[in-house]
């Protein structure tokens, strides 16, 4: 999927959602974003971040295709439209085209986020390769592993009820949906409980299958 992020804040909106996937590449274009700053709301970024900084526009596709080879479960790119360029809109216009398209093939093999200046040219770019348009809700918007992190405190209320036997199965399922963090990212839902609950069924079918039927 091919996500496009608009607004001034968007290049830390984007290298966290690539972050919340999983070890991620940003191709950081003009030194807009440093994962780094990102601390302490990100504290393994140096571990599973990956910075690739390019300042030029004719070196945008290639720092596409190093996606193709590497061992990334996400990229961002942060503000592309900032780019060195020479004044030949033509061929300016000719290596964006070339860049986004890359973008789109590279998001059939994963989430790519994109970060868009509002009142940047290349939004047009997003809206049309582009699998969602969003407005970035600057510093109050959350990554879906904060969200998730948000619902199972709430649900921990729901736990000081529990008997005791209930409260290990309890525990054991809350975890289960971490282990897909990256698919619910990906899905970039606004209802992300419900990808929360399915990640358990998943999980709770899987090892039903994998149990020897008794029967036969």
């Amino acid at each position: 999927m091919l996500v496009a992020v608009l607004g001034e804040d968007s290049c830390r909106d984007v290298v966290l959602r690539a972050i919340d996937v999983g070890v991620c590449g940003v191709i950081d274009c003009a030194n807009t974003a440093d994962p780094h700053t990102f601390f302490p709301l990100v504290e393994d970024a140096v571990e599973q971040c990956f910075v690739l900084s390019i300042d030029l526009l004719y070196s945008f596709p290639d720092a596409v295709r190093t996606a193709f080879a590497s061992d990334w479960v996400a990229v961002a790119v942060t503000f592309p439209g900032r780019l060195f360029h020479y004044q030949d809109a033509a061929e300016n216009a000719e290596v964006f085209l070339q860049s986004w398209e890359l973008l789109k093939k590279l998001s059939l093999r994963m989430p790519v986020f994109v970060s868009v200046r509002s009142d940047d040219a290349q939004r047009a770019f997003a809206q049309r390769f582009a699998d969602r348009v969003e407005e970035c809700m600057g510093h109050t918007s959350k990554s879906q592993k904060h969200v998730m992190e948000d619902l199972v405190r709430e649900l921990r209320r729901y736990r000081e009820v529990l008997s005791p036997e209930d409260r290990v199965v309890f525990d054991e399922l809350v975890e289960k949906p971490f282990s897909r963090l990256g698919a619910v990212t990906h899905a970039s839902s606004l209802h992300t409980w419900a990808f929360f609950v399915l990640s358990i069924l998943i999980e709770e079918k899987k090892r039903s299958s994998r149990q020897p039927d008794v029967c036969s």
